[in-house]
């Protein structure tokens, strides 16, 4: 059973459902500078979440134009959150990036672990099977807080 089909079934109407899920995936060109459709309003904001991006991309030389757009045209004090991989490779090439960025690091810090043993993974069960993708319960990630100055 799909998941609308079982969250209807238990839960009514979707104004009623506990959460909404949009599984419908669209590929966007990172390092596509030309793709974006108005650069100035995208990247005049104060903070920036790179959620798993930087271990995604093979070159770094790829993904510093638009990075360098962003910094150029976020203000002073803008965040940047990277969060990701906590393997040497990603470690270092997030250095790397906020190196050539010129940002400053605020914070960071690594967190390896587990779900609490409360949570069950079987709970997801018919939106896992839906998505045809198991949830994880473990982790080892790195996150770094940096800061245009």
């Amino acid at each position: 059973m799909k998941y609308p089909d079982a969250y209807s079934k238990k839960f009514g109407r979707k104004r009623n459902w506990p959460a909404l899920f949009d599984i419908h995936a669209f590929t966007l060109e990172f390092s596509d500078l030309d793709g974006f459709g108005n650069l100035a309003t995208v990247f005049t904001r104060h903070i920036f979440v790179l959620n798993f991006v930087v271990s995604e991309v093979f070159d770094l030389d790829e993904l510093l134009p638009v990075m360098e757009m962003m910094v150029a045209g976020c203000p002073v004090g803008a965040h940047f959150v990277f969060v990701d991989r906590s393997d040497d490779q990603t470690i270092n090439k997030i250095a790397k990036l906020i190196g050539k960025l010129k940002l400053e690091v605020e914070s960071a810090n690594t967190t390896k672990d587990s779900m609490d043993t409360d949570e069950e993974k079987d709970e997801l069960s018919e939106l896992s099977a839906s998505l045809q993708r198991q949830p994880r319960i473990t982790w080892n990630a790195v996150w770094v807080l940096a800061v245009k100055s």
